[in-house]
């Protein structure tokens, strides 16, 4: 899905846990299509049976048993073509239950899973997402449901519980992100070159780069990180380089030229042109509409 949404187009869903818990978990064992829809909180997925395309702003993808993803909130996302699609749903406030402790974060597959804090993450609508098989897979629904029944019996001390619950997860999710690339030597030098575009989009960047960084032929290279990112990684480029660019339109006054330079690219005219490939709509026209949101939800009662 290319086209942003305009609010008219999408089901704004209200919150399922209250102000004083900000913490749910629902199982969905038959799910249908839905869709554009959007929460205000964080949404963790995992899902334990059947298929979907799974939609969101930018991106979209094809889901089946094993896959989880996590979600910032607000961003709207949906279903649709599912086949005996069953899920688990966590809604949280990342602020309160994404654990802030330093050596947490430090773990490799933390960023990948939970960096909804990134740059451009808030404007993406940030997908972290992995792939569990067999034992593995049974190991986070059981956690799940923990949750789930701790956040339905409420029972005296289940915050603390609830708590310490989520926290093995993030954990679990992490390593296991982790363990799934480290273990297949391709895929660790497809998610290197993702860092470091993650990191250095800014800079003049070639695919030669890249290709002489992981040690794969072009060839290798291009079809590798097709097969495991789902576009092309000149496309990849394009697009964490749109993502940084709309956020810097959002938060910042700078001039549409400052900010075509300072996310990569070298000439404006093309930069709104690949701008407007992902939400269809020019760098100029995406501000003004951000504006228009703003102060409609300001003027509101």
């Amino acid at each position: 899905m290319s086209k942003i949404l305009q609010d008219h187009e999408v089901e704004h869903i209200p919150l399922r846990y209250d102000a004083a818990f900000p913490f749910c978990c629902t199982n969905a064992p038959t799910h249908p299509d839905r869709g554009a829809h959007m929460h205000p909180c964080a949404e963790l997925v995992v899902i334990k049976a059947g298929t979907a395309v799974h939609f969101g702003r930018f991106a979209t993808h094809r889901v089946t048993r094993g896959d989880v993803f996590v979600m910032a909130g607000p961003c709207y996302h949906g279903y649709r073509n599912t086949d005996a699609l069953a899920l688990i749903n966590i809604q949280f406030d990342p602020a309160l239950f994404l654990p802030r402790d330093a050596a947490l974060r430090a773990m490799p597959g933390f960023k990948k899973m939970f960096g909804m804090d990134a740059p451009g993450a808030r404007v993406r609508g940030f997908f972290g997402h992995t792939h569990l098989t067999g034992e593995q897979l049974k190991y986070v629904i059981e956690l799940a449901w923990h949750l789930k029944n701790e956040c339905a019996l409420r029972q005296p001390g289940y915050a603390l519980v609830v708590d310490g619950f989520f926290r093995a997860l993030v954990v679990a999710l992490a390593r296991l992100s982790h363990t799934r690339v480290r273990n297949k030597p391709r895929r660790a030098a497809i998610a290197r070159a993702v860092d470091y575009m993650d990191e250095h989009y800014a800079a003049d960047l070639r695919i030669a780069d890249l290709v002489r960084l992981v040690g794969l032929s072009h060839a290798q290279f291009d079809r590798l990180f097709h097969e495991q990112m789902s576009i092309p990684p000149r496309a990849y480029l394009l697009q964490v380089r749109v993502n940084h660019a709309a956020t810097l339109l959002l938060d910042t006054d700078k001039s549409i030229t400052t900010i075509a330079f300072e996310v990569g690219f070298n000439d404006s005219s093309y930069f709104t042109k690949a701008f407007q490939r992902a939400p269809s709509m020019t760098p100029r026209a995406f501000r003004k509409h951000a504006a228009q949101r703003v102060s409609a939800r300001q003027a509101a009662p």
